[in-house]
């Protein structure tokens, strides 16, 4: 395997963990909001909404 094939598999690893954890944070936070009695959304959760567009076009 070449450096450029060895910082790919390790980019791909990295992105998967972070999507594992990004899942397991929207389901905690989810569950946190169901519990809210005003159904207000997290505020972390809406900043990610608005920042996914900015990210694409990178």
């Amino acid at each position: 395997m070449n450096k450029e094939e060895e910082v790919k598999a390790q980019q791909n690893t990295l992105m998967k963990q972070l999507m594992v954890r990004l899942k397991e944070k929207k389901t905690f936070d989810s569950k946190k909001a169901s519990q809210d009695p005003a159904g207000n959304r997290p505020a972390v959760l809406k900043n990610c909404d608005e920042d996914s567009s900015s990210r694409e076009s990178i």
